[in-house]
């Protein structure tokens, strides 16, 4: 799978779940990525250039 793929699948965020319970993660909007969370977002960018 391409890593520019991987984002765009989580970017509204995630759920973990099993048979009887599941949780959602929404994923921070894109000012929150850039603000609070430069280091992770600048990785991710780059693991997405390949």
């Amino acid at each position: 799978m391409r890593p520019d793929i991987i984002y765009y699948m989580v970017q509204n965020g995630f759920y973990i779940g099993d048979q009887q319970d599941f949780l959602y993660y929404p994923m921070p909007d894109k000012d929150a990525l850039l603000g609070e969370h430069n280091r992770w977002w600048n990785s991710a960018e780059t693991i997405a250039r390949y």
